[in-house]
């Protein structure tokens, strides 16, 4: 005779956990989810996550979307929303999410190299910085930023190089403030008259803004910028012009071409990016400028000098036929002839020598520097170009300027054994006896000799850049000037244990920089906090050799985080390693509690394990809106993202996400529009769309498919599933499908549609109590909402279950 054991009592509990995909599904305790799609958890309860719709209505191409970050600038009000596509182009959103644009998501703004990848985006000082692996690192100032220096230059002489003269308004143009101003009225006058804006980046636009007196002549402004010479912008526009051939005339910007070929200078104490508008007649003499801003699109970094006159290596003066070797601070040079030679060298090629006559300047009348020259690699004396003394002759401490000179190497000279850059000049007079000089320089960088950018980060207001020559190497630039590089108050650091293993992904984490590296080969990869305040004390711990990241969003910080059930609050990173999801809080790393029952998606001996070669198409992000990790990743024989795991962050554990629309990467932004201040993004996978997410009850047109799967098992034993209950919130419209299995076999015509409708006005939840017939060693039962315009919200379950023995 039969008889039959209890298991479990017809009293509901919460829908709460997460699932087990990695165990067999009949090895999983009684009541173990083996599969959560498209729920998020209330704490208690599952809901239905919310669907998404498009944010522009016309799809870029085919294009898979990379990348997304909003540019949000802090000292103004401006925003940017960007999206780096799978042709390499970056997009500017028309319309800020989630605002929704009828046509293209917007207009090209970088067209990058082919094959880049997921890119790195910071933000440092109200700059953007941007770094897709194939390119150079760019940097773009956005619509309006704050200039360096305004100035304005009247004089009947030429602008020289280094300009002694000038009226500086830079802080009346910076302040908020109306009554400071510029005086620009009668610039033109002379035809050397003109403004001179500095920037830290090259910009391609000028606003410049005016109080009631504007200029009413016949003028027309000319924007030149500095590129070893004053050249003339390409494309002018001038949006300041009121009236026909009137510049000046009305608040406007003044926009052109972004140059691809400018260079900083030296000039009213400012290395910086300079422009120069000059005007073609004068202005009316009232004409003032309340307010300066300039523009940038994307442009090339570089390393720019910090403004910190470096003195040469040494000296030799070769005099009668006799080389005399001088420290760089004081060479006796009196005597010389014409057919003497002063020769210097440097660290790094230069723009400019300033050369220090001191208390005993040339006398001789008339002498002039006659040639200068440089030491090229082939070992000759070649003639440096165009070149002004500023020294007059050496009568008087100046700059000699000139151009930057092509094909100049390091070499060596005079039987010295090191190399370094050699130059030497002439004069045309015999200088006076006593004549003593010191040399000092400005010098110049050539950023590409780093090798193109693949990651950066922003961290204690200075840019961490990694360059691929030297992957494991951070750059860190001068404090608030992303583009010094080679200053004293910038460093050089390599990161991890010595393997070069390139970085991927880098964020600030607390008062850290923490750098994740790739994993390659048995040793795997690193992650490393670097710890300092300045070049000096720089220091590094390693938190990990072994575990490393993927790519550039393969890495996560989450401050305030509700970490657990505990009520306190702790910042953790993230980190999508190919050995799996791992966390670290900056003293250890370990995988993310329940990742045991996830990790057949990184078993390589499971045919759902992520696949090799795709590690550039995973992601992993985080969704404040639920304080869920939103994880992609590339599985089986799949070539983009088909798998999304969700981890709960209060409960600790795992459920997944099947989207209408496949979804390669997501974003979290300010809204631009409405009552909700944040925006979820994801990037659209060979479709060329933006996505809102979060947003309406479907997947655009389709219905989000969202169930859960319960396994009852009793270590064994058959077992005979009788009653359930299900309780679920009530709503309008609507029904549940509950789907019974046994030992994976699907019981078709056992299966029930229960509404989700109240049955009674007024009342927010509606249950169900029936009576069931499943007997087997393994049942499961799948709970299902797949319908259209609707929502679906589980509450609690119960099961009446025995267990059969036989006698």
């Amino acid at each position: 005779m039969a008889q039959s054991k209890q298991i479990t009592e017809l009293k509901t509990i919460p829908f709460m956990g997460g699932q087990n995909s990695y165990n067999e599904p009949s090895l999983l305790k009684f009541g173990t989810y083996s599969k959560i799609m498209n729920m998020r958890q209330m704490h208690p309860g599952f809901k239905q996550r919310p669907g998404m719709i498009k944010q522009h209505s016309t799809a870029d191409g085919t294009n898979s979307v990379k990348t997304m970050f909003q540019f949000s600038k802090g000292k103004r009000t401006e925003k940017h929303f960007y999206a780096q596509m799978s042709d390499d182009d970056v997009l500017e959103a028309t319309t800020a999410p989630p605002g929704v644009t009828t046509g293209a998501f917007g207009s090209e703004v970088f067209s990058g190299s082919a094959n880049s990848i997921p890119a790195s985006w910071s933000v440092i000082n109200d700059k953007l910085v941007f770094s897709n692996g194939v390119d150079q690192h760019q940097i773009c100032a956005g619509t309006d930023d704050y200039v360096t220096k305004f100035l304005t230059y009247s004089s009947a002489a030429t602008l020289p190089a280094m300009p002694t003269i000038g009226t500086d308004y830079t802080d009346q143009v910076n302040d908020a403030s109306t009554s400071t101003y510029a005086s620009i009225g009668a610039l033109g006058t002379n035809a050397t008259d003109c403004i001179l804006i500095c920037s830290q980046i090259q910009p391609n636009r000028i606003k410049l803004t005016f109080n009631a007196s504007v200029n009413t002549n016949a003028v027309v402004a000319t924007v030149s910028y500095w590129n070893g010479s004053w050249t003339g912008v390409s494309g002018q526009s001038d949006g300041t012009i009121a009236v026909a051939g009137k510049t000046c005339g009305q608040t406007g910007y003044i926009t052109w071409t972004q140059p691809t070929d400018a260079y900083p200078a030296y000039m009213y104490g400012v290395n910086g990016f300079w422009l120069k508008i000059t005007f073609s007649a004068a202005l009316t003499a009232t004409v003032s400028v309340t307010s300066a801003t300039y523009g940038s699109g994307f442009t090339s970094i570089q390393d720019v000098w910090d403004g910190v006159f470096q003195d040469s290596i040494e000296a030799q003066f070769y005099h009668s036929s006799v080389y005399y070797s001088y420290g760089s601070s004081s060479i006796s040079i009196g005597g010389m002839t014409s057919s003497d030679y002063v020769y210097f060298n440097t660290i790094d090629p230069i723009v400019a020598a300033y050369i220090d006559v001191g208390s005993a300047p040339n006398t001789t009348a008339s002498t002039t520097i006659n040639a200068f020259q440089y030491l090229n690699s082939a070992g000759t004396w070649t003639t440096i170009g165009t070149f002004v003394d500023g020294t007059a002759g050496l009568s008087q401490s100046g700059f000699v300027t000139f151009a930057r000179t092509a094909g100049i190497k390091p070499t060596k000279f005079n039987q010295l054994n090191y190399d370094a850059y050699w130059y030497r000049f002439t004069v045309d007079k015999t200088l006076s006896a006593d004549v003593n000089i010191g040399i000092q320089v400005i010098p110049y960088f050539d950023v590409s000799n780093y090798g193109i950018g693949l990651a950066n980060a922003t961290w204690k207001n200075r840019m961490a850049y990694v360059f691929d020559q030297d992957p494991s190497y951070l750059y860190l630039s001068a404090t608030d000037n992303p583009q010094i590089l080679s200053g004293q108050d910038s460093a050089i650091y390599q990161m991890g244990d010595g393997r070069a293993n390139k970085i991927v992904a880098m964020k600030k984490f607390y008062n850290e920089l923490l750098c994740v590296q790739e994993e390659r080969g048995e040793e795997g990869g690193c992650i490393t906090l670097l710890q300092g305040s300045t070049p000096a004390n720089l220091g590094k711990i390693a938190l990990s050799n072994y575990y490393g990241g993927m790519n550039s969003q393969s890495l996560v910080v989450v401050d305030g985080l509700p970490f657990g059930q505990s009520e306190e609050r702790v910042t953790m990173a993230f980190i999508l390693s190919k050995r799996g999801i791992i966390y670290t809080d900056g003293k250890t790393v370990r995988h993310v509690p329940n990742f045991n029952t996830v990790k057949n998606y990184f078993d390589p001996s499971n045919s759902s394990c992520i696949r090799s070669g795709y590690e550039s198409s995973m992601f992993i992000k985080y969704d404040s809106a639920y304080n869920v990790l939103k994880i992609g990743l590339v599985t089986g024989t799949a070539t983009a993202c088909n798998t999304w795991l969700i981890y709960d962050l209060q409960d600790l554990s795992f459920s997944e996400d099947n989207y209408g629309y496949d979804i390669g990467c997501m974003t979290e932004v300010d809204a631009g529009s409405g009552s909700i201040g944040t925006v979820q993004l994801g990037g659209g996978i060979g479709d060329g769309f933006v996505y809102v997410l979060n947003s309406g009850t479907d997947d655009v047109d389709l219905a989000i498919d969202s169930y859960v799967t319960h396994e009852l098992n009793a270590y064994g034993s058959v077992i005979h599933n009788n009653e359930i209950i299900y309780r679920a919130k009530s709503q309008t419209v609507g029904d549940m499908t509950i789907t019974p299995y046994i030992d994976g076999v699907v019981q078709t015509p056992q299966a029930r549609t229960l509404s989700l409708t109240a049955q009674n006005s007024g009342q927010t939840s509606r249950r169900h109590r029936i009576g069931f017939n499943q007997v087997g060693d393994h049942i499961s039962m799948k709970i299902e909402h797949n319908k259209t315009g609707e929502s679906f919200y589980l509450l609690d379950f119960g099961y009446l279950c025995e267990e059969y023995s036989q006698q």
